[in-house]
């Protein structure tokens, strides 16, 4: 609907962007922590979680497993980490639209770095497991074909742990990927919301 001579064209109003939990909260650190105690921090806490761990599937504590995950992801680089402390500092002092707008921006482009990042894991992932697959039925053969069915069978038992841990780590990286995705499109939505002019027509 195209506005009248005169007409302002007002903004809808519009729920301000979720402020997603504090990174460094969930990473049990300070702000000001370096590195090394942020990455010591990071790995007591996926030892806790990791969902090797947590054999029922709780889904409260696989939650907190992604949210460590993401929180990592973002600290752990200097240059997300500083366009992630610019955000949550935007966060803390909501005062104008420009402001709401800016932080919608600010996270908008960190979840996506974080999903891009997710899903390219979590591909390189798949093909390690693929690769060990194939692998792994080359060698089969080969003993089946040398030695007989006996050493097949001994030559599959040997590979198959490895082969199931990282089929494991594949399936992880791809609910890490889903979970970021997840928060990347809403993030963008939030961003559009706040910044497009798909509202006021």
């Amino acid at each position: 609907q195209q506005q009248g001579p005169g007409q302002e064209r007002k903004r809808p109003d519009l729920p301000k962007p979720a402020i997603t939990r504090n990174y460094y909260e969930i990473l049990e650190v300070q702000m000001e922590s370096p590195a090394q105690d942020i990455k010591s921090s990071f790995r007591k806490l996926v030892k806790e979680l990791h969902p090797d761990v947590n054999p029922d599937k709780n889904p409260a504590e696989l939650q907190k497993y992604l949210e460590v995950t993401t929180a990592y992801e973002v600290i752990s680089d200097p240059l997300l980490r500083a366009q992630y402390d610019l955000r949550w500092n935007v966060s803390q002092n909501l005062a104008s639209e420009a402001d709401i707008g800016q932080y919608a921006d600010l996270r908008s482009q960190e979840a996506a770095e974080v999903a891009v990042r997710a899903r390219s894991s979590a591909t390189a992932a798949n093909r390690m497991a693929d690769a060990a697959k194939k692998e792994r039925k080359v060698e089969v053969d080969k003993a089946k074909a040398e030695s007989g069915g006996t050493a097949a069978r001994a030559e599959a038992r040997s590979r198959r742990t490895e082969l199931r841990e990282l089929r494991r780590r594949a399936s992880q990286l791809r609910d890490w990927a889903q979970w970021a995705e997840k928060e990347a499109r809403q993030a963008r939505k939030e961003a559009a919301a706040w910044n497009g002019d798909d509202f006021f027509g």
